[in-house]
């Protein structure tokens, strides 16, 4: 009997090109989402605008909850994952170009939250789904636990990386590792 060679993700091209998507737009999200608490916070300085937001932002996931899944089935999911990754994109073009204007208000940022929201809203089951079309029947288990440790761990990293980034660029250092190193306590 022919021994026959394990199959490896790390070996199959479309999930590496997943996983690394899913990497790098779960840091995004997670870095918008600081980007937008900060900017709200600094406008404001009120703390329930803090969580307001927060609510904002997970309110479309209740609002679209039956029409999500219905799109993820019906609809191209690669296209629909484009489309929401793009609207992701817009929203933190928006939000640059507002700072660097100092046109940014409260209200903008509401609405940029809930848009944001919006598109993770649908964004999330069309990934999920996506992942069988991807990988072989034999590959799935070790390919959903790949994808989820990619989103877990950008979860948990994201963040403080988008911390550093904004206190980079509030102080004007190009160096994030020392602006890390000094973050203000809030």
């Amino acid at each position: 009997m022919p021994s026959q060679e394990p199959l490896l993700l790390r070996h199959h091209r479309p999930f590496l090109a997943f996983w690394f998507a899913r990497i790098f737009t779960a840091s995004g999200f997670q870095m918008l989402t600081v980007a937008i608490g900060w900017n709200l916070y600094q406008l404001t300085g009120n703390v329930l605008d803090l969580g307001l937001v927060g609510l904002v932002e997970f309110a479309p996931r209740v609002l679209f909850m039956l029409h999500t899944g219905h799109v993820a089935d019906r609809y191209d999911r690669r296209k629909v994952a484009a489309i929401c990754q793009s609207l992701q994109a817009l929203i933190a073009l928006a939000l640059a170009i507002g700072s660097a204007t100092d046109h940014v208000t409260r209200e903008m940022i509401f609405i940029l939250a809930f848009l944001l929201g919006a598109a993770r809203s649908f964004e999330m089951p069309t990934t999920q789904a996506l992942l069988p079309s991807i990988v072989p029947t034999a590959l799935f288990p070790r390919a959903v636990a790949a994808a989820q440790s990619a989103q877990q761990s950008a979860t948990i990293v994201a963040p403080a990386l988008g911390a550093c980034c904004m206190r980079s660029a509030a102080s004007g250092s190009m160096a994030p590792r020392s602006s890390c190193t000094s973050l203000p306590a809030p």
